[in-house]
């Protein structure tokens, strides 16, 4: 299949740099921003519930390497759903969406968060923009998923996690494009932490993985946002590549951080009460 953004491919918006001087419609924002409620729907994506199966639960590590088996799984089948809701708010058909999800489980759950990686402010832009391009140049559908997959590639994005007590909201502002003027959503989370790392400029954290989300001030939120990994792009990694610093994050989602543990918990307690029961059978 062809990939786009390449030559005349009249995809080179999606170039990180262009996507913030597209227009955008005003979406809402208050109404579909906020904590949600985490149930079974959007874990249906998972085969997790195989991996963790007849796993000893009591040792320490089994136990971390469980936890992160089930919140990147959530998270992956989260992230799924918000694309789903973008493809399906602008106009792709339920064929289209079919094939593209039938194309995004060619790939592993670490490679679809990076290629379903759309910030709130991009999605229905870049969603928008594809639509235009199947329409006018005939391409597959299942073209969309090869496009963001080779800039995800290309550009070295990543899903992090943020956590914060604070709940930002978005904002509509003016952006001039060509003659025009157009409102477009921006939800960000700006760096409050000062730094003298990076000449005392104000940072804000995030991190890859359950394990070390930062929760020293007991976070309500949890931000999904997404990051850059490649040098020279303002991100920075810390040794070990846990932990992370920027400026400004971008952000994909917000969850609520209590229901997110509550469910992590409650589904291995769930698995440890099923192999109690096979192991006293």
């Amino acid at each position: 299949m062809p990939l786009l953004g390449r030559g005349d491919s009249g995809f080179e918006s999606l170039h990180p740099d262009n996507m913030e001087k597209m227009p955008s419609s005003l979406n809402n924002a208050e109404e579909n921003i906020g904590t949600i409620d985490i149930n079974e729907k959007e874990f249906e994506h998972s085969n997790v519930k195989e991996q963790v199966q007849g796993v000893n639960l009591e040792e320490k590590d089994n136990l971390i390497s469980a936890q992160e088996m089930v919140f990147k799984s959530f998270i992956e089948s989260r992230i799924y759903l918000l694309f789903e809701e973008g493809l399906n708010d602008n106009g792709y058909s339920p064929e289209e969406i079919d094939e593209i999800r039938e194309h995004l489980d060619d790939f592993s759950v670490e490679e679809k968060k990076r290629i379903l990686s759309l910030t709130h402010e991009t999605k229905n832009r870049v969603l928008r923009t594809f639509k235009e391009r199947m329409e006018k140049q005939g391409l597959p559908a299942s073209d969309l998923v090869d496009t963001l997959k080779r800039l995800s590639d290309q550009f070295g994005f990543e899903v992090a996690y943020h956590c914060s007590d604070e709940n930002i909201t978005a904002t509509s502002k003016k952006e001039f494009t060509g003659q025009n003027v157009e409102w477009v959503d921006s939800w960000k989370i700006n760096g409050t932490e000062m730094d003298h790392r990076f000449d005392d400029k104000k940072m804000a954290y995030f991190s890859f993985d359950y394990e070390h989300l930062y929760r020293v001030k007991n976070p309500r939120y949890l931000y999904l946002v997404r990051v850059r990994t490649q040098n020279g792009t303002g991100f920075h990694t810390n040794i070990g590549n846990n932990w992370g610093t920027a400026q400004g994050l971008d952000i994909i989602d917000q969850i609520d951080l209590r229901k997110v543990d509550q469910f992590v918990d409650s589904l291995l307690q769930e698995y440890k009460n099923t192999q109690t029961k096979k192991d006293a059978a």
